[in-house]
């Protein structure tokens, strides 16, 4: 196979090194900007001479946003190019579109690497669809793990952890959509269409980030004797579906209190059998891996993650209970009337009954409109 690479940065460096190292494919050309030309004897700064090559016959895309990613991509679908891509963005954005595309013109769209970076996480999904997926509980941004892990670890305030993370390289200049769960709740999307065969949209997601703790919360987690985490959910009982990002305490003893550092993992139970994943999700060496293993799959005549027909369904969200820990800069009596217990220090804080989760983030959305600092929690198990 002759491959051609849609940019040079981390991930595709990383790729480029893989490939030339294989003796199996051949690195026909890597697309770099105009001011790059000079980093690799292959690096060309026209598309149209990737495109225009009838001997390309993989074009693997490692670009950031949107576009002109979507221009690239659509372009070496319809020329009959196989395309392997690992940008989540472009996925969530275009994917129905380019997943047409793919089976109209007979060619592969993988994209193993959009999603837990050097986990398999998606291939396992994809093998494992038979089985009928329940649940998945997942650590899915090395970000967000990271800072969760020093605030606790080192005792870090979360901006100093933030700032630590981005000089190791373990998160981007602008980490919002890390911080805030919508990186996190994108992987569901890609996870649940791969499994299920259901397209959703990112408006349903349920979603709370970690922008808002504290480095007292953490003195507080350590007293309930519980880890937070981001924590990535998926529950499925018969046709009704509940997806959720949130900041989440759990036992130390439970699978993703576990993940140090910048780690990701997943813990996804079928009717059969449960399954654990766990690995490092981001930086070039891990996700070049999945790239690679996207190559095999298609000299295998492996083609496509999607399945040929991908509608998107909207979702019937059943109620979504669960307790919830709430610390707040002042007294919050509608919190109050569905907690079982509350306490104030400097701030008040508060443990939940059963809640429904929707209704417990319109209220703190409410109470954050008028200035009052919240930081927010779901439990899982009892305290």
């Amino acid at each position: 196979m002759n491959i051609a690479v849609l940019g040079y940065g981390v991930v595709g460096s990383a790729v480029v090194k893989r490939i030339e190292t294989d003796q199996q494919h051949s690195l026909a050309a890597v697309l770099v900007l105009p001011s790059q030309v000079d980093r690799h004897p292959k690096a060309i700064d026209d598309y149209s001479r990737i495109l225009n090559n009838p001997d390309i016959d993989i074009v693997i895309e490692v670009l950031n946003g949107v576009y002109p990613a979507y221009d690239y991509v659509s372009l070496a679908l319809k020329a009959g190019k196989h395309v392997i891509s690992s940008n989540k963005s472009l996925l969530i954005a275009k994917g129905l579109e380019l997943n047409n595309l793919a089976h109209e013109n007979r060619c592969a769209l993988r994209f193993s690497a959009a999603c837990g970076g050097g986990i398999p996480i998606l291939p396992e999904l994809y093998k494992l669809k038979a089985e009928g997926l329940l649940s998945i509980n997942a650590i899915l941004n090395g970000t967000t793990n990271y800072i969760l892990d020093q605030m606790e670890t080192e005792h870090s305030q979360f901006n100093d952890a933030l700032a630590q993370a981005k000089v190791l390289g373990y998160a981007e200049q602008d980490p919002s959509d890390d911080l805030n769960g919508k990186d996190s709740g994108r992987k569901l999307i890609l996870a649940l269409a791969v499994s299920q065969e259901k397209w959703i949209y990112e408006a349903d997601i349920l979603r709370e980030g970690i922008e808002s703790l504290l480095a007292t919360d953490f003195e507080m987690f350590k007293q309930l004797n519980m880890i937070c985490r981001l924590n990535a959910q998926i529950m499925i009982d018969k046709d009704a579906l509940s997806i959720s990002v949130l900041p989440t305490l759990l036992k130390p003893s439970s699978f993703q209190a576990t993940f140090h550092r910048n780690e990701n993992g997943i813990l996804f139970k079928t009717k059969k059998d449960c399954y654990y994943l766990r690995g490092y999700g981001a930086g070039g060496e891990p996700t070049s891996l999945n790239i690679i293993n996207d190559i095999k799959a298609i000299t295998d005549n492996d083609y496509n993650l999607f399945p040929t027909q991908l509608n998107p369904v909207k979702i019937n969200t059943q109620t979504i209970l669960k307790r919830f820990y709430i610390q707040s800069s002042q007294a919050l009596s509608k919190i109050e009337a569905i907690s079982h217990r509350h306490w104030q220090t400097k701030t008040y804080f508060y443990l939940t009954n059963l809640s429904d989760l929707k209704s417990i983030l319109n209220q703190v959305s409410e109470y954050r409109s008028l200035g009052i600092h919240i930081g927010l929690c779901a439990i899982e198990g009892e305290l």
